[in-house]
């Protein structure tokens, strides 16, 4: 008359249980009538919601005991949940637990194969979401945040910088072009130069940099004392990551007349010391650096005389000056030799060029102007035992005179 195993019912809501030993066959008969009443009835919709829970009936999820639960509940508890809260779980009254049999199985698939009606299917207030959230459905890709309106530009003041920079790079370029005098870059001893910059480098800090860097790039600086080779090292310096020394492509070193006796000049800049000189220092620090000249003193170059001539004792000047960092500059490519200008330079050099002459004419080599008295051929040996092609160029006596 009762099943001969003790079933529980287990509430989906929460974790109490329930013992239907009690309860006759009979009643369980008339349960499973209501329950097909219930989904069949055309009042359903407005008088009853259920909700069954089916055990798994693989293998691995089987309990113990052979039978298996099901729990109805009342239509009447239920029905308020299609309007808001589900009802409190202490509060809904269980059905009596249906024995598992091979009817009651197939009857309760049947029940759970049909279609849910939309009255049902009520949405949970407060439902927990997933954690870590899902994305969003549509995420903009970086490229897509990158793209920014003319408008979106002209609120925020600039349009220009809102340009791609190599576009801003060639801008700089074009309006640089009306500016010859910034071919040529004295710099002082002390003092801000960048200054005598065009006024546009100076409206935002962005374009004073971007700006700088093409200036650098094409211009030549020239410098006369260990004072102006610090200051262009701190104008330098201003831009991060070494870009401003990466961007010098051009030196020029002069000779100037200081207070007093004593005078410095170009070759005196690369006097070799117990520490090594700062015209070195800037060399070493420039990488891309292509070009270098010289403005020399005539007066200041040690001479010997042999039969071809007289030519420069390259034994004396590279003792006292340290040309060989002028080499160790990875990519240079040209070395200017140039004279510096005084009263009696054209007389002089007539008369040294009729002493080349002279010797030519008894049949000896000699290297006069055109080859700068031997130093031209010293670069160019020293280059190519280094394995690397230098070009030097020297003056012309139309030239100088």
């Amino acid at each position: 008359m009762y099943d001969s195993l003790s079933s529980l019912a287990v509430n989906p809501f929460g974790s109490e249980a329930y013992d239907d030993a009690f309860f006759p066959v009979s009643q369980y008969q008339k349960i499973t009538e209501e329950l097909f009443d219930m989904s069949t009835s055309p009042l359903a919709e407005t008088q009853a919601q259920q909700s069954i829970k089916m055990p798994d009936f693989s293998s691995d999820n089987v309990p113990a005991s052979t039978s298996t639960e099901c729990v109805s509940y009342g239509p009447a508890s239920m029905a308020a949940s299609s309007y808001g809260e589900l009802p409190r779980i202490d509060a809904v009254p269980p059905y009596p637990t249906i024995p598992s049999s091979p009817a009651s199985k197939t009857e309760i698939s049947d029940i759970l194969s049909m279609e849910i009606p939309d009255f049902l299917r009520v949405k949970v207030p407060h439902a927990v979401s997933s954690y870590p959230p899902n994305p969003p459905a549509s995420v903009p890709t970086p490229k897509a945040e990158r793209r920014i309106t003319y408008l979106k530009a002209r609120d925020a003041g600039n349009v220009l910088l809102y340009l791609p920079h190599h576009i801003r790079k060639r801008i700089y370029s074009f309006i640089l072009v009306d500016y010859p005098e910034l071919r040529i870059t004295e710099i002082p001893e002390t003092g801000n130069f960048a200054q005598a910059f065009p006024e546009f480098c100076h409206t935002l800090d962005i374009i004073y940099f971007d700006a700088c860097l093409p200036i650098i790039k094409n211009t030549t600086f020239t410098i006369s004392s260990d004072g102006a080779i610090f200051n262009l090292m701190v104008f330098l310096g201003e831009f991060g990551n070494n870009k401003g020394y990466d961007a010098v492509q051009s030196l020029e070193f002069a000779g100037c007349k200081a207070v007093g006796m004593y005078e410095e000049t170009a070759l005196g800049l690369f006097e070799k010391g117990v520490f090594r000189s700062n015209a070195t220092r800037l060399l070493l620090r420039c990488p891309n650096l292509t070009e270098v000249s010289f403005i020399i003193n005539l007066n200041q170059l040690p001479w010997k005389f042999d039969t071809g001539g007289r030519r420069v004792d390259m034994d004396a000047l590279t003792e006292k000056y340290d040309l060989a960092s002028i080499l160790a500059v990875p990519d240079l490519q040209v070395v200017n030799l140039n004279l510096e200008p005084f009263m009696a330079l054209e007389k002089t050099l007539r008369s040294m060029e009729d002493e080349t002459i002279l010797a030519q004419s008894y049949g000896f080599r000699g290297s006069g102007l055109n080859g700068f008295w031997g130093l031209k051929d010293w670069f160019e040996v020293q280059a190519l035992d280094q394995m690397k092609f230098l070009e030097v160029r020297c003056p012309t006596f139309a030239q100088l005179v």
